[in-house]
């Protein structure tokens, strides 16, 4: 979360038997998700949502995992904390065997 990652320093991010996927950081703005998945497993990655000029500055991205039998998605959230953001989660879809997992920026009093 947060990586600050651009496109071009993906490469330094390797790790013998997993996969890395990632949303680059956007802009200016110190964004951008980083997912790391053992080859082992079966996964999908989907970026759900950028941050974009809008109020609702986040980005969301989705893995779908398949583990054994049992298939979970896995959602990450990026919330960039100014405080006039309104994140929208209109993207989610959350069922059973469902995870999400966000950079909570505990620092900021606006979310506690």
């Amino acid at each position: 979360m947060k990586a600050k990652l651009t496109a071009e320093k993906l490469i330094y991010y390797q790790l013998n038997g997993y996969t890395f996927y990632s949303l680059p950081k956007y802009r200016q703005i110190a964004s951008g998700i980083l997912i790391g998945v053992r080859n082992s497993l079966c996964a999908e990655f989907k970026i759900r949502k950028e941050i974009g000029n809008s109020e609702d500055k986040s980005d969301i991205v989705k893995v779908n995992l398949r583990i054994i039998r049992n298939n979970f998605t896995i959602y990450a959230i990026y919330i960039y904390s100014p405080p006039n953001n309104k994140p929208a989660f209109t993207s989610l879809y959350v069922a059973s065997k469902t995870i999400i997992i966000r950079d909570f920026n505990a620092h900021s009093p606006k979310r506690g």
